[in-house]
């Protein structure tokens, strides 16, 4: 599709039919960065520019110097009073027109003299609103698909621009995402604009990784597209197009547009519960992840302001940028892995001393987890960290309990003549008869516990009832169940006692009981 500045300046790719276009594309390619949306952008000002004063390319740079200064004044003042809300946008076209006359020869003593417009330093047309790092993460909650929850964390971790963003392919995170590795790196490069040609701004090379939410997000919405559209090809963008009227071949290579990628950043903003949701845009989120970037580590350490910057993707001041290494991807890594991408919660210091008493006393060696999980992330963890890893060690040992218990109670007890057998069937169908120990390993339970545990159950406190029978009252009581195990070796422990009357015996009992409650009451 040819658009309609290209048509009107006769450009076809880097080459126009006007010599004077000609000159300013190969300023553009040859002197610049080549960049297709600089193309893009120096054709629209001198198509609008041509248009207003009704005269071709090669008609204007044949004008006196006095005229020309006089039609941009023009121009420019026409736009503001028609259009141009920002004098930054008049200083934009301005820049752009100087640059068509200079390359088609006025400089030098004939370079043009036209006054720029006052700018602010800190001016702002369009109002915007940086989310907080809880609010972003509350946007990818709600933003209503895997895709969309994935791009937000996505961009809430990387920084990465808008277009960038939109120029990903699947083959350049595939290999870190199949290995599983948590922190993946993202390699922004001046071939992405290949598929948008806006993205790498400047052509500026770097790195940056995503966090550990962000990646996990990022494995469940390529599994769920694997699954509805098939293998995913290197090829293939990394965020694709949900639009279900595209075939399936072209949905998967077309990537979002700049203005989609909006729609989801401001719907998400709005379902968050943002008040300024719709100055929330998704450049926004490369700030808040900025503000990541310059906050303390848990350890009350920061990131090294040059590889802040690296990480923003800024050019480094000076010689810094030539001596600033790049090629240690696992130290970057090692340094981004500091960051902290959750908001920090408050965390009882009474509550975490308890737990970790409890641990202690269930036998854990919090000390050593806790050395292990630091040497992983290499800084040292906060409060709620350490809450963290204290309740999973507890719920294990629970859970092996747990398993112990279950397992003795599957033994088979037989009702005989009043005492719990424990006999054992083997293959041929004969009875063995159990040891004294083995029995005791039934009705006391080894535990490798280093000291003495008490664990106990009570059911929720509430009135109590009473129900009258002929010859009985009973009251429901709350019930209380307590367990000590203490460890120690092998032990002399009391013989069990066992009710001696016969099982039916009581079953008779208990019917009769049960019998004359039902006649008095009916």
């Amino acid at each position: 599709m040819v658009n309609r500045w290209e048509e009107y300046l006769k450009i076809s790719g880097w080459n126009s039919g006007y010599l004077s276009v000609n000159l300013l594309l190969r300023h553009l390619k040859y002197r610049k960065i080549g960049s297709e949306s600089s193309r893009c952008i120096y054709g629209n000002a001198v198509y609008a520019f041509c248009r207003y004063t009704g005269k071709l390319p090669d008609e204007l740079v044949a004008l006196k110097k006095v005229d020309i200064e006089k039609l941009i004044e023009e121009f420019c003042f026409h736009k503001m009073e028609n259009g141009w809300k920002s004098s930054r946008t008049a200083n934009t076209a301005l820049f752009m027109l100087k640059t068509f006359f200079k390359v088609n020869g006025f400089k030098g003593s004939e370079k043009l003299a036209v006054e720029a417009f006052h700018q602010s330093a800190r001016e702002r047309t369009r109002p915007e609103y940086i989310p907080t790092l809880e609010e972003a993460r509350t946007m990818a909650r709600v933003a209503g698909s895997l895709r969309n929850s994935a791009i937000i964390l996505f961009m809430v971790s990387t920084g990465l621009r808008n277009s960038t963003v939109r120029a990903l392919l699947y083959g350049e995170v595939k290999e870190e995402l199949e290995k599983g590795v948590t922190n993946i790196l993202i390699k922004v490069h001046a071939g992405m604009k290949r598929t948008v040609s806006s993205a790498c701004k400047g052509n500026t090379e770097y790195s940056v990784f995503t966090s550990g939410d962000a990646t996990e997000a990022l494995r469940l919405y390529l599994s769920d597209r694997q699954r509805r559209l098939g293998e995913i090809q290197d090829v293939e963008v990394l965020f694709c197009s949900e639009h279900n009227r595209l075939p399936r071949n072209e949905r998967v290579h077309r990537p979002l547009t700049a203005r989609e990628l909006q729609v989801i950043v401001k719907i998400a903003a709005r379902k968050a519960g943002i008040k300024e949701w719709k100055n929330v845009v998704p450049h926004c989120l490369r700030k808040t992840f900025e503000s990541v970037l310059r906050s303390q580590f848990a350890d009350g350490g920061r990131l090294d302001l040059k590889t802040q910057e690296y990480f923003m993707g800024h050019i480094l001041g000076g010689s810094m940028d030539t001596y600033f290494d790049k090629t240690k991807v696992d130290e970057l890594r090692k340094e981004y892995a500091k960051l902290i991408f959750k908001p920090q919660e408050q965390v009882s210091i009474e509550v975490l001393d308890s737990l970790q008493g409890m641990a202690k006393v269930l036998g854990v060696d919090i000390a050593r987890l806790e050395e292990s999980k630091k040497e992983e992330l290499s800084r040292a963890l906060n409060d709620a960290e350490k809450l963290i890893i204290t309740q999973q060690a507890i719920k294990q040992v629970v859970a092996e309990f747990k398993n112990v218990i279950e397992s003795n109670a599957k033994t088979t007890l037989v009702a005989g003549s009043g005492e719990k057998s424990l006999d054992k069937q083997d293959s041929t169908g004969k009875t063995q008869s159990t040891s004294e120990d083995e029995r005791n390993d039934f009705f006391w339970p080894k535990t490798s516990l280093s000291e003495s545990v008490s664990i106990m159950v009570s059911s929720p406190q509430r009135g109590k009832k009473t129900f009258t029978s002929p010859n009985k009252k009973y009251e429901d009581e709350p019930i209380q169940f307590s367990l000590s195990m203490t460890p120690q070796e092998r032990s002399i422990r009391p013989k069990q006692t066992h009710n001696k009357r016969h099982q039916s015996e009581l079953e008779r009992k208990d019917n009769s009981d049960l019998l004359q409650f039902l006649k008095h009451t009916g």
